[in-house]
C-alpha cells in the first residue's frame, strides 16, 4: 500500500487519527531540519491542516474515493487530461 493509498484510507475511516499522524510527521520533519522550516514548506503544511480539520472537505476527499473506486464519478476528457498532466 502507497503512503497515498494509506492517507487515503485513515483520512475516510478517522479524520482526527490523521490530523494527529500528520503532527506527528511535521514534528519530526521539524527536528530533522534543526527546526528551520521554510515558507513554502510551513504553507503546505498549513493548507493540509485546513482540509484535515475542514469537516465538509473530508467528506468530499471520503466520497470521491469510493466513487474512484467504483469508476463513477467525473471524467475528464483528454483535453482537460493534458492540461491536469502537463503542470
Amino acid at each position: 500500500m502507497t503512503v497515498k493509498e494509506q492517507l487515503i484510507r485513515e483520512i475516510e475511516e478517522a479524520p482526527e487519527a490523521v490530523l494527529a499522524k500528520f503532527m506527528q510527521i511535521w514534528l519530526v520533519a521539524k527536528q530533522e531540519n534543526f527546526g528551520e522550516i521554510t515558507a513554502e514548506n510551513w504553507t503546505q503544511y498549513q493548507e493540509t491542516l485546513f482540509v484535515l480539520q475542514n469537516e465538509s472537505l473530508m467528506k468530499q476527499i471520503s466520497q470521491s474515493f469510493v466513487t474512484h473506486n467504483q469508476g463513477q464519478g467525473y471524467q475528464p476528457n483528454q483535453e482537460q487530461m493534458n492540461e491536469i498532466l502537463s503542470f
